[in-house]
């Protein structure tokens, strides 16, 4: 057989294997439990929340779809209490159809799913409205966040903890314009927007801030976490252009979360996971999922967050991935 006949044949092989530019997917699908309700060995309850970022599954053509589900078909396996309430997509999980339709295929279907914005989702016109549209059928009954932000930012109560989903990019006020850059092929009549450019600019409005200590004055659960798409502290990537571009502005959100005894911070955006402890609060990157591990800009391993209260009432995170697979994964827990 000549060498190019070989090489047109390995490629029929792989083609129809599904291994050119996608995960392996190691482990079977876990097609049981679906729902998401889950008892712990003592019979109380113990509510567990999961967080991922950075998928982009509209990023890349071949798999992309595939690669995101095979990483939510772990979301139950891997979590610590084999219970998720819910999942909080962290940012960048664009597009938001891409990744719908990765979430319906896989086992996790059946768990309420939130999201929040992220820099990549004001690239483009079709997301933000998506995300907004999203917000009326979210369950737990969310507390809507200020008017110009009201649909993009919330927080809501699962078991003893109280979740606050924060928009880093909206400009602090409800005239329907961006008051700061239009992101670039984004919408350019939108309260959501960059702060210092059109490519990036998380930032905390005083509107924000205040709405944000209002919620938390307000909440009567013992644990409490709030997310961003951008951290304060970035590790790796994205240092000096995340909420820490303006020092002064991020040390008035740290200040805040210290005051009201913030739990932890859950952000993303810098594509390399693991959890950071300042003024004993634990500040979380969420890393990447999805077709993201393959495109080099970062982790090469897909990570979910966990956060749950177990029956002895200490709150933990934690944090699980590819080891480099999902046949052998790790977990790091961080408990108060």
């Amino acid at each position: 057989m000549k060498i190019i006949d070989i090489l047109i044949v390995f490629v029929i092989i792989a083609l129809a294997s599904g291994c050119l530019g996608q995960k392996a997917t190691e482990t079977p699908p876990v097609e049981t439990p679906i729902s998401s309700t889950g008892i712990d060995s003592t019979g109380g309850p113990e509510y567990t929340i999961a967080y991922l970022s950075d998928g982009r599954p509209g990023k890349e053509k071949s798999n992309s779809e595939r690669n995101l589900t095979i990483d939510f078909n772990q979301i139950i396996p891997q979590s610590p209490t084999k219970r998720v309430d819910a999942v909080i997509m962290l940012g960048d999980m664009d597009t938001i159809e891409k990744t719908s339709r990765a979430y319906a295929e896989s086992t996790a279907r059946n768990i309420p799913v939130f999201y929040e914005i992220g820099n990549h989702e004001l690239e483009n016109k079709a997301d933000l409205p998506q995300i907004k549209k999203l917000f009326a059928s979210y369950p737990f009954n969310p507390l809507p966040g200020p008017d110009g932000s009201k649909d993009t930012t919330y927080s809501f109560d699962a078991g003893d903890m109280h979740i606050v989903v924060l928009n880093e990019y909206w400009d602090g006020n409800n005239n329907g314009v961006c008051d700061w850059k239009t992101p670039s092929g984004g919408i350019n009549a939108d309260d959501s927007c960059f702060k210092y450019n059109d490519a990036d600019g998380g930032f905390i409005p005083d509107a924000l801030l205040k709405w944000l200590e209002n919620d938390l004055d307000r909440n009567t659960k013992n644990w409490t976490i709030v997310t961003g798409h951008e951290p304060l502290y970035p590790g790796r990537r994205h240092v000096g252009d995340s909420l820490d571009k303006d020092k002064e502005n991020r040390d008035k959100l740290e200040k805040l979360f210290f005051s009201k005894n913030v739990s932890a911070f859950i952000g993303a955006h810098t594509h390399g996971s693991g959890v950071i402890t300042k003024d004993n609060i634990f500040h979380v990157d969420a890393g990447v999922c999805g077709i993201q591990t393959l495109l080099g800009s970062g982790d090469s391993f897909a990570s979910i967050i966990y956060t749950t209260v177990d029956s002895n009432g200490h709150f933990k995170i934690i944090h699980t991935r590819e080891n480099p697979t999902w046949v052998t994964p790790k977990n790091d827990i961080y408990s108060k």
